[in-house]
């Protein structure tokens, strides 16, 4: 699961914003504007049934994004 969660963010925001992310980048510096925190909030919510916190994309680059999604979902599987 572990690599199926960063290889999805990273498909998601290249065919959102372009380019080649990859997981060392911050997601706010790949184009990511409001609209498109909003959009890959959606996403993520609605694909793993978390609630993410927006302020991560803000502040975290795409691997860590991809941990906190993980931990979500294993805090969602253990509750």
């Amino acid at each position: 699961m572990s690599n199926d969660v960063a290889a999805h963010i990273l498909a998601a925001l290249q065919q959102k914003f372009g380019g080649n992310p990859t997981l060392n980048d911050p997601v706010i510096e790949l184009g990511v504007d409001s609209l498109g925190i909003a959009e890959l909030l959606f996403e993520l919510e609605s694909r793993y049934g978390i609630t993410v916190d927006e302020h991560v994309l803000a502040e975290a680059t795409v691997g860590e994004l991809a941990d906190y999604v993980r931990a979500r979902i294993r805090a969602k599987v253990g509750a």
